[in-house]
């Protein structure tokens, strides 16, 4: 799947373009759909992050949700680096999100809050990076960050 080619297709011709006006309007709605999960996918992972925060040690319930939110930090990754999704999910809403996130990821580097015990050391620096390259990826985009600079 190209979704990034695909969107800057034009039109080649009259005969077929109906046939890609219905691919079209799929890709935009499967566009739509990937973006409209973000915040959901942001917010599982900042409850894990908040209901660990300050812990050394956290629970067994809550290292089985590190477990699965976590590993979801990807995705923001590669939306911030796609030239289709990056516009659309750098909202004032993702940046507020994404400096809660970095908050967290600062107690982590700090000590303040243990996650390596219920993750794995590995995971934990792989997380750290991923959020870390996400973050140096929106930043080489001033221009959409110029809206919200009270945030």
């Amino acid at each position: 799947m190209y979704i990034e080619r695909d969107s800057r297709k034009t039109t080649p011709g009259k005969e077929q373009q109906s046939s890609n006006e219905y691919l079209s309007r799929c890709l935009d709605l499967l566009i739509h759909h990937i973006v409209q999960e973000l915040p959901r996918i942001l917010g599982d992972i900042l409850n894990a992050l908040a209901n660990v925060s300050g812990r050394k040690h956290p629970s067994t319930v809550q290292a089985k949700q590190l477990k699965l939110c976590l590993p979801l930090m990807p995705i923001v990754l590669h939306l911030v680096t796609s030239q289709v999704f990056r516009p659309r999910v750098v909202t004032e809403e993702f940046l507020f999100s994404y400096g809660t996130i970095l908050s967290h990821i600062k107690s982590v580097d700090s000590g303040e809050t243990n996650i390596d015990g219920a993750i794995g050391l590995m995971a934990s620096e792989e997380f750290i990076k991923i959020t870390l390259s996400a973050f140096e990826a929106i930043i080489q985009y001033p221009i959409l960050l110029k809206d919200y600079c009270s945030t």
